[in-house]
């Protein structure tokens, strides 16, 4: 699961990583798959199923803190904010050349130094979170602003 500042940061990361693309004249679509994690509203839920006939829905099963139950939905990719891991975050970066380098800081527990493959491994920004996860989403936000 996510910490609260995770949650909070993630509409940040997804407008981030398509201003990422856009600049470099791509396109960046999330393509839900199981397990991922995503925010409908303030609900954070989790993808159950993909629908085979209409790539742009998929199944999800809300998380909520109070019930600790969840109700399966059917949801459309667009009512939705992806909330990637840090891994798959890494991964989306990789295909618009960059890569990240996550390690120990004196700043905050965690630092995230993103760097660009193509221009010599250039440091280009730097996040700082109490987590991992915290320190990738800072940095990514701070790349696509």
């Amino acid at each position: 699961m996510f910490t609260k500042e995770e949650i909070e940061l993630a509409p940040k990361v997804y407008e981030a990583i398509k201003k990422i693309a856009e600049r470099q004249g791509k396109r960046w679509e999330w393509e839900p798959e199981r397990g991922d994690w995503f925010l409908a509203g303030k609900d954070v839920g989790i993808v159950i199923d993909n629908y085979e006939v209409n790539p742009n829905v998929f199944r999800g099963i809300g998380i909520y803190p109070d019930a600790k139950k969840g109700i399966i939905n059917w949801l459309y990719i667009h009512q939705v904010i992806p909330v990637p891991h840090w891994e798959k975050l890494e991964k989306i970066l990789e295909k618009f050349g960059y890569f990240l380098d996550v390690d120990y800081d004196y700043h905050a527990p965690f630092c995230c130094e993103i760097c660009d493959s193509k221009k010599q491994n250039l440091s280009i920004v730097f996040g700082y979170g109490n987590t991992r996860q915290e320190a990738v989403m800072e940095a990514i936000i701070r790349l696509g602003g």
